[in-house]
């Protein structure tokens, strides 16, 4: 859990001369009273604001956490209010044991998409181009027509339980932010010319490698083995640079799974099914890699992700924290 130390900022938004609905400002009161404070998060996992930290930052911008209901506190993130927890608010009262608390996601790339004209041509959505910080809102309002989204506490009630699941679809993401590609470039009279747009496979990736192989080593450890599902699905996202053929073939633990030919400058996703009995399943780690053999001068390439998804068994290693997710019922 991460304990926020500082809110940064109280300020008054001001309506711009720019669209609301192109920039999704719907969200904000822009006549009402009340502040937001800015809180900047570089760290995905659930935070926490105390009752020192809060009373401070409101106190700071001229307000007094006495006169706020708990009840009323929101807190916003890309247009969209968030489910928050307010540990002891039935009571109206802030109280010096009582915390805030939400789940926030550090800034990814998924934003960058619409600079590009396709979203697969951003040859990295899981890091941003820009800043790794994203920014959540707290404000406050206590009208009743205000809906204010709450963290549900369910009852423990298991008399009834349902069917338990075997296993659920773990996503494992490697993404890569070591380089930096320029896009596609054209050589004119001897000079290499560049988009002044975000061009396809214009981001961050690793760094790129050229008529070798480049491999990729990853845990998966508590693969389910039973009936049902048989593979682990691989995707590749590559980024193949200057305009010349590409040859590219995809191993998993020493086995080829897949080839591709790429002509010329292009983002595109590789998939290709790995069994699971080919898995080294926590062993030892499992190896990918990705080899480039043209029959050009160069053959230069370079890995923006690799996503695994394969059925995983419910052991999280004891970690503190764990993301998944499975189909509800």
């Amino acid at each position: 859990m991460k304990r926020i130390a500082l809110i940064l900022s109280a300020f008054t938004l001001s309506l711009s001369a720019f669209s609301q609905t192109n920039y999704g400002n719907e969200w904000i009161d822009f006549a009402g009273q009340y502040p937001y404070f800015k809180i900047k998060v570089s760290e995905t996992g659930l935070h926490r604001i105390d009752y020192n930290t809060l009373s401070t930052a409101l106190g700071s911008a001229g307000y007094s956490l006495a006169a706020v209901d708990p009840r009323d506190f929101m807190i916003y993130h890309n247009g969209e209010q968030q489910y928050i927890y307010i540990k002891g608010e039935s009571d109206g009262t802030f109280s010096n044991n009582d915390f805030l608390e939400f789940y926030a996601e550090k800034n990814s790339g998924w934003s960058d998409d619409v600079l590009f004209q396709q979203a697969a041509f951003n040859p990295n959505p899981y890091y941003s181009h820009f800043n790794d910080t994203a920014a959540y809102f707290l404000t406050w309002n206590p009208s009743s027509l205000v809906f204010k989204r709450r963290m549900a506490e369910p009852g423990n009630n298991i008399s009834n339980p349902p069917a338990k699941k075997q296993y659920y679809l773990q996503e494992d993401i490697l993404e890569y932010h070591n380089q930096f590609q320029s896009g596609t470039k054209t050589l004119i009279q001897g000079v290499y010319l560049l988009d002044s747009r975000f061009d396809e496979g214009e981001g961050f990736t690793d760094h790129d490698f050229n008529k070798t192989a480049k491999s990729y080593s990853i845990m998966l450890d508590h693969i389910y083995s039973g009936s049902g599902i048989q593979s682990a699905s691989v995707q590749f996202r590559m980024v193949s640079i200057y305009d010349q053929v590409h040859e590219l073939t995809f191993d998993a633990n020493g086995v080829n799974y897949a080839s591709e030919t790429i002509n010329g400058q292009h983002v595109r996703d590789v998939n290709f099914n790995v069994p699971l009995n080919q898995l080294n399943n926590g062993s030892s780690a499992d190896v990918f890699t990705v080899s480039s053999s043209g029959s050009g001068s160069s053959d230069r390439n370079a890995v923006g992700f690799i996503k695994i998804i394969y059925p995983r068994l419910f052991d999280f290693n004891n970690k503190q924290q764990w993301h998944f997710s499975i189909t509800g019922t």
